[in-house]
């Protein structure tokens, strides 16, 4: 089930969603795969106040994140075939792990370049370098507070979705190890 769409009302009809395509003056849209609804509420808040443009969709489990990626990159119909600009992933899921998730899109050619941050709560080197080997583009520590989370998520916006209209073809580049962030 998808649980965390924003509503019409708060984004006039006309917005199209934007993909990794590099469609032009479009919505930008992060696909949120976590399953602690209090979690998913502090991103939809804090990216609200700092990003109201942008359009959360929020899955609950790996198997959800699959199908919502699975029906937009197979589709035909142009509304439908509209990939997120970035997935922010969770590792401690039900069903399958983050890890699962992040091997299953990398394994798809036009999944390949689609930016996926872990917003994960471990601590442990080893799941960073884990998340690092299976193809994630950043891995962050979740935020403890309201405050550090916007900092965290103005810091993803700006290093991924503002890449979008910048690199050749809307892929963004790939980070240099220098470039990636680190926990606030």
């Amino acid at each position: 089930m998808i649980w965390g769409e924003y509503p019409s009302s708060i984004f006039p009809d006309g917005y199209p969603v934007c993909s990794i395509l590099g469609q032009m003056s479009c919505q930008p849209t992060i696909l949120l795969v976590e399953d602690d609804p209090n979690d998913a509420l502090f991103v939809r808040v804090a990216l609200r106040s700092i990003r109201p443009d942008v359009r959360l969709v929020v899955v609950e489990d790996g198997p959800e994140a699959i199908k919502f990626l699975q029906i937009r990159n197979q589709s035909a119909e142009p509304a439908e075939s509209s990939l997120p600009d970035a997935v922010l992933l969770d590792l401690k899921l039900p069903m399958m792990t983050g890890f699962q998730v992040l091997r299953w899109i990398r394994n798809r050619a036009r999944l390949k370049d689609l930016p996926v941050v872990v917003l994960s709560g471990s601590f442990d080197e080893r799941d960073s370098q884990a998340a690092y080997g299976f193809g994630a583009n950043s891995f962050i520590i979740k935020p403890c507070s309201v405050d550090n989370l916007r900092k965290t998520l103005q810091h993803i916006c700006e290093r991924w979705l503002e890449s979008i209209s910048t690199v050749g073809a809307g892929k963004p580049a790939k980070p240099t190890v220098a470039e990636c962030f680190t926990p606030v």
